[in-house]
């Protein structure tokens, strides 16, 4: 299972029990801020806060996946120099391809890296196209597989889709077809 956005808990020993009942996946927050960090939504990264700083330790300590998708960058920052584990961008983009407040810098991505985790490249439309008329087709798609192999190799590079939507199509068709990403 996997939480995006860490639900705002009042004792942080509700990680370990998150970890215990299977979710082992965390985003600290999910476009807006918390009390945890800035989201990519905001119009102001303020980081980390010493709260985010211990779920983090918790989340390393009891085998959480620290997830730096919808983070804000100061943010996802921090929180990748805070963990002692793998981090990764699960369902982000290259900012350098498309600059959606959704997608990660160069910067992020080769600290990711670094850390020996990876990047996942999600189908969302808004995070895929270069801001033109045109809809993302698939080659805009695999423009960013390509720019982040050639920028942090083939090992740190997944599909991240972002869906699990088993439904009629729509989603998909959503998914795809939606150019539009609104900042807070």
């Amino acid at each position: 299972f996997h939480f995006q956005g860490v639900p705002w808990v009042p004792d942080i020993s509700w990680i370990e029990l998150f970890v215990r009942i299977g979710v082992k996946v965390m985003q600290l927050t999910y476009n807006p801020g918390n009390g945890y960090a800035s989201g990519c939504g905001e119009r102001e990264d303020r980081g980390l806060s010493y709260i985010g700083r211990q779920v983090v330790r918790e989340m390393n300590i009891h085998g959480a996946l620290v997830d730096l998708s919808h983070m804000g960058h100061r943010s996802a920052m921090e929180a990748l120099e805070a963990s002692t584990k793998p981090v990764v961008l699960s369902h982000s983009d290259c900012f350098s391809l498309c600059a959606s407040p959704r997608n990660a810098k160069d910067e992020l991505i080769k600290a990711v890296a670094h850390k020996d985790g990876f990047i996942g490249i999600a189908v969302f439309a808004p995070m895929v196209g270069d801001a033109s008329d045109h809809f993302p087709t698939l080659e805009d798609y695999f423009k960013h597989v390509e720019y982040a192999v050639n920028l942090v190799g083939i090992d740190h590079v997944g599909l991240g889709t972002d869906s699990l939507n088993p439904g009629d199509g729509d989603f998909f068709q959503w998914m795809w077809c939606n150019r539009h990403f609104d900042v807070l």
